[in-house]
């Protein structure tokens, strides 16, 4: 691992002395979406069976050489430069991921993310947990958790997130469902300080979002304030710790002050798919707060949280249950996602 963080540092201090142009950046961008799709190719890969680190290294290596020659080029406008932005890790995620969740219309949105949680509360077997509570979202995004849970059951479902567009598109979609708004409630409010009573919950769900805050212990004691005593709480965070997020970390730290619209764009002009615009520009513009197992389930004991429960993802994307056998696993992954359940004791 660091020969990679090597290679990673040296292509840092290339890209401090190339031109600051829209051509040399949107020529960055691509050559670590080859790289990310690259490497993701090597991960998954059950059948390949050598350290991914050495051919991580390999492709390092190319890019090196190739932003190398990059930096001896002079032929291209240096009027047109590059957009910058103080990157701030709460209010990017929250312009990020508002922008990556309208790409998807109602079609996809069915397809590609309501199914997809309808499957992992079957997997898990959650509806057991559920069905005819009340339940709430921090951070519900477009709220296809808590439209699942609906349709499988759920008395009431509340979505918080700080996000008008999210909250907008959640309720859009949640019409298009002809769900009815009184059972499923989408308001625009934060995380921090979640507008109803404390003691008022039976399940509450944390669906990778806590790890993209600035203060992940003021959250997590919220979800305590408000969930009834033996509640029940959904946890999805990231673990890390393997290649896939050193290379993810790496390149979001490079492209991190580029503006998240420019990134997007050259992304989407790639042809790719609804799925991989939101993977990629996920990858390369969020920063992610990784733990491990072990240090996770000790701080929640220490919000008052017990009885814990590892969970499965459910989906083929969910590589971190399809891969969990691997021999290769904590190279490639490091802790990979962590899902659980846990109460309120």
């Amino acid at each position: 691992m660091k020969t990679l963080k090597n290679k990673f540092f040296q292509i840092k201090k290339i890209v401090k002395k190339i031109p600051k142009t829209r051509f040399n950046y949107e020529f960055l961008i691509r050559e670590f979406i080859f790289l990310i799709l690259r490497v993701e190719n090597i991960l998954l890969d059950r059948n390949y069976k050598k350290n991914p680190i050495t051919i991580t290294n390999n492709y390092l290596d190319e890019i090196i050489k190739r932003l190398n020659n990059l930096s001896n080029m002079r032929f291209f406008d240096g009027r047109k430069k590059i957009d910058y932005q103080n990157f701030k890790r709460e209010k990017n995620h929250k312009d990020l991921f508002q922008k990556l969740w309208t790409h998807f219309d109602h079609k996809q949105f069915i397809k590609n993310r309501l199914k997809n949680y309808l499957a992992r509360i079957k997997i898990n077997n959650l509806q057991k947990y559920f069905k005819n509570k009340n339940c709430i979202d921090f951070g519900c995004g477009h709220g296809q958790f808590l439209m699942a849970m609906h349709l499988k059951g759920a008395k009431f479902c509340q979505g918080i997130d700080f996000g008008r567009k999210s909250i907008a598109y959640a309720r859009k979609a949640r019409n298009k469902l002809k769900i009815n708004k009184k059972k499923v409630k989408f308001t625009y409010a934060t995380v921090y300080k979640a507008p109803v009573k404390s003691n008022s919950f039976d399940f509450a769900i944390q669906n990778g979002v806590f790890h993209h805050l600035d203060n992940e212990n003021k959250a997590y004691k919220e979800v305590y304030r408000v969930l009834k005593k033996g509640g029940y709480f959904f946890i999805l965070t990231s673990g890390g710790g393997g290649v896939r997020d050193l290379v993810f970390d790496h390149c979001q730290n490079i492209l991190k002050n580029i503006e998240d619209a420019f990134v997007v764009k050259v992304i989407r002009d790639m042809g790719v798919t609804n799925n991989k615009i939101y993977m990629l520009s996920d990858m390369l513009n969020a920063k992610y707060r990784q733990t491990t197992w072990t240090k996770f389930k000790k701080r929640l004991k220490g919000y008052g949280f017990g009885n814990f429960e590892p969970l499965q993802g459910g989906e083929k994307t969910d590589w971190d249950f399809y891969f969990s056998k691997d021999k290769l696993f904590k190279v490639k992954f490091g802790s990979g996602h962590i899902r659980l359940l846990c109460q309120k004791i």
